[in-house]
């Protein structure tokens, strides 16, 4: 009696009828062989191909000899669970798809990786490929960022309940996104139509005696001062916009607005006759 893996335990004795077996997860299936002591005999069931789930999986070899006498040899084959706990592949990409490269190529034997990006980031998503269709793996999917080092951890549980885990250091820099994704007038209408490269803008109002300005910036984390509202003199005056990006970098956007004089009432000239 023997098998096409693994090894019987104890070793095959004609009087001994229980045995027991371990293969490794990666072993799904196994043959049964058996020979009968006497040519008389026939083998009635147990033999051939078995296939193996994880666990314990016991197989029965019925031997019955020329006058009907059955004797059953039980085999008892435990297929470990798996304990494959590394990853296939680790990827990590911004929220645009672009593929963010850490400091060493992933290698499943290497835990630790350090992304510096090059521009600030809103979000990571990490991505993986499993070593296996049994393992559990937590940590993955779309992740906020803050500036600075954002540190994220991947664990891989496998089968057999063995934890791997592989940390992820993101150092994300300030952003340096100064420009205004729009800027509308609460009067008026900017020429030329705005624009972010543009710096420099007219703006003709009525006779309205206060000004401000609705600003959108392109990255949330930036800032704007001289939009809010303020008294317009009449003729002309000019408004700056600064929009500070996260670092600190400014950039202005100048608005000359002119307001027409509504209010004049001023003699040309005056004459008295006889003086």
């Amino acid at each position: 009696l023997y098998l096409s893996d693994g090894e019987l335990s104890p070793e095959f004795d004609k009087n001994t009828l229980n045995y027991e077996v371990t293969v490794s997860s990666e072993i799904d299936e196994v043959t049964v062989y058996a020979v009968p002591e006497d040519n008389t005999s026939k083998i009635t069931s147990g033999v051939g191909l078995k296939l193996l789930n994880f666990g314990k999986n016991v197989i029965e070899i019925k031997v019955r000899s020329s006058i009907g006498v059955t004797r059953t040899y039980t085999v008892t084959i435990t297929r470990k669970e798996s304990s494959n706990n590394e990853l296939l592949d680790l990827i990590v990409k911004n929220i645009n798809g672009d593929v963010l490269r850490p400091n060493v190529a992933f290698d499943p034997s290497i835990n630790t990786y350090e992304y510096t990006l090059s521009q600030s980031e809103e979000y990571a998503i990490i991505n993986v490929i499993k070593g296996d269709e049994y393992q559990v793996v937590s940590g993955t999917g779309p992740k906020a960022l803050e500036h600075g080092t954002n540190t994220f951890v991947v664990t891989v549980t496998a089968q057999d309940g063995s934890i791997n885990s592989y940390t992820l250091n993101i150092n994300n820099p300030l952003s340096d996104n100064n420009y205004a994704l729009n800027i509308v007038p609460s009067t008026g209408n900017l020429s030329p139509e705005f624009d972010k490269d543009t710096l420099e803008y007219t703006l003709e109002v009525e006779d309205v005696s206060s000004l401000y300005f609705i600003v959108t910036t392109e990255n949330n984390k930036a800032s704007v001062t001289g939009h809010e509202i303020k008294p317009l003199e009449e003729g002309t005056s000019t408004r700056v916009i600064t929009v500070t990006a996260e670092d600190g970098s400014i950039r202005e956007y100048k608005v000359t607005v002119t307001r027409p004089s509504q209010s004049n009432a001023l003699l040309e000239s005056l004459e008295i006759d006889g003086y």
